[in-house]
């Protein structure tokens, strides 16, 4: 049993590690379209 735990122990290390590396140099493309939202003259400051 305690050796199972371990392999499932350093599995999970391994995958965390590997989430982590992945997230670091993972570099998402923004979005291509271009965003327009009208602001009340209200809600502007004086």
């Amino acid at each position: 049993m305690g050796r199972l735990a371990l392999i499932a122990t350093a599995a999970a290390v391994l995958v965390l590690v590997a989430a982590g590396i992945f997230l670091a140099v993972w570099e998402p493309t923004p979005p291509r379209t271009a965003v327009e939202k009208q602001i009340p003259d209200a809600r502007l400051p004086r």
